[in-house]
């Protein structure tokens, strides 16, 4: 799996948007810039980041609101989101954003490698969890055709209707084949096939 993401980041501070965008444009990723929670939900929903970065406080839509709808939107399931803010800092606001479904948390001021370390923890988990799906996909099929491949082969029951002459004949020739009956004759020597 490649270790290039496409990383979604809202923030409506034009200078700390540039900044972190060419932080981690250096670090090989794909970055799409969103100013406001609308634009953020818009984009999410037509690029399927791997990675939303968040701002919590933001001039339209509270940061958390759209943690939120992005978790409850089945098509942007596997959507990380990592809210970050340099206002909302205290454990109550982290827990908030953290219980609306955010993948992490993280508070500004941050320098440069603890965020590039922190985007790259929760990649690393992500490519996991879609590597854990993906294996458990192939398990999934891989059981089902095995089930179908080893399906008991259940055959007909016999039925009896006309049986009773083979029974009959059975019955009667029953000594014979049980060994009590006429005897072929023996060979006179071992190797020899007996043609009559």
């Amino acid at each position: 799996m490649s270790r290039t993401a496409r990383i979604l980041l809202v923030d409506d501070n034009l200078n700390l948007r540039q900044a972190v965008s060419s932080l981690l444009k250096k670090a090989g990723h794909e970055v799409i810039e969103a100013e406001t929670g609308t634009e953020g939900l818009h984009l999410a929903k037509a690029q399927k980041p791997d990675l939303v970065l968040l701002d919590v406080v933001l001039p339209d839509v509270n940061g958390i609101e759209v943690c939120r709808r992005i978790k409850g939107d089945p098509a942007l399931t596997g959507c990380f989101v990592v809210l970050f803010s340099g206002v909302r800092t205290l454990g109550d606001d982290q827990a908030d954003g953290l219980e609306a479904g955010a993948d992490g948390y993280i508070a500004r001021p941050i320098s440069s490698r603890e965020l590039l370390a922190r985007v790259e923890a929760v990649l690393r988990i992500r490519r996991a969890e879609a590597e854990a799906a993906h294996t458990s996909e192939a398990l999934r099929k891989a059981h089902a055709e095995l089930e179908i491949e080893h399906q008991p082969y259940h055959l007909p029951a016999p039925t009896t209707a006309g049986c009773g002459e083979t029974d009959r004949s059975i019955g009667e020739n029953l000594p014979r084949l049980a060994g009590t009956g006429p005897r072929l004759p023996a060979r006179s020597n071992p190797g020899e096939d007996i043609i009559r």
